[in-house]
């Protein structure tokens, strides 16, 4: 298993060399889920930026508070 550290890092390189829609919405949910919702909403609006119907982006965003 990863440590959540290790899952922030490997989603964190995968936004920043793919700079793709998914990439940032993983991004996100990690975010999310350890706790960093500002940050999380910014990773799903980079993810809207480049996806706008992004399916992931969309409901990570909208569960936010």
């Amino acid at each position: 298993a990863f440590s959540k550290r290790e899952l922030f890092g490997f989603a964190e390189r995968g936004a920043a060399e793919s700079d793709s829609a998914p990439a940032y919405a993983y991004l996100g949910h990690v975010l999310s889920a350890s706790g960093s919702k500002k940050k999380a909403r910014k990773a799903f609006d980079e993810a809207l930026k480049r996806d706008p119907a992004n399916p992931e982006a969309l409901n990570g965003r909208a569960a936010l508070p």
